[in-house]
């Protein structure tokens, strides 16, 4: 009934809500497990996800870095853009320690939440 997901200390894994097909709706919330022990690096990569306008630069990706030690989330600024882009997310942050799963579901345990508007955003999570 579930499978089991092992996911290294410091690792960032983003989740959107479920989608019957691409064009459904926005990717909003957009949760991120982040799993704590160590720091972490990701780039979060967005295009239209109907055409094939990324080809021709028509995408933005955003760099996330968790601090382990303050506990602290930074998106950056979004470098690029491309047609029907949000201009704001919505971000679920939810901490996951070691020896402390945390499932991947519909409804999870949010330790932050926060809207992103394409500007560089701390985010404290306890």
């Amino acid at each position: 009934d579930a499978v089991p997901l092992f996911v290294r200390a410091g690792s960032i894994v983003p989740f959107g809500p479920q989608l019957q097909y691409v064009a459904e709706k926005p990717s909003d919330p957009l949760t991120l497990y982040v799993y704590s022990g160590a720091d972490a690096n990701f780039t979060l990569y967005q295009d239209d996800g109907l055409t094939f306008a990324y080809e021709k630069g028509a995408f933005a990706e955003v760099a996330l870095h968790w601090d382990d030690r303050a506990r602290m989330l930074t998106v950056s600024d979004r470098k690029g853009q491309f047609p029907g882009m949000p201009g704001e997310q919505h971000l679920r942050i939810v901490l996951v320690a070691p020896g402390h799963p945390s499932p991947v579901s519909a409804a999870p345990v949010v330790s932050a939440e926060a809207v992103y508007a394409g500007k560089q955003l701390s985010i404290a999570v306890h």
